[in-house]
């Protein structure tokens, strides 16, 4: 979903410390900021 705007260098799932399971959110890097503009003029990611 989100590698079709450009290289990622990095991504991060947010956990909660108690539960253990995601908080529903998470953060992406791309490599380059074009990618990043791409990925910023699509509607929002849902992944399921």
């Amino acid at each position: 979903a989100f590698g079709v705007h450009g290289e990622i260098e990095e991504g991060a799932v947010i956990i909660d410390k108690a539960t253990g399971k995601s908080r529903g959110y998470g953060f992406i890097t791309y490599r380059d900021m074009e990618s990043a503009q791409r990925a910023l003029r699509e509607p929002s990611k849902l992944i399921d």
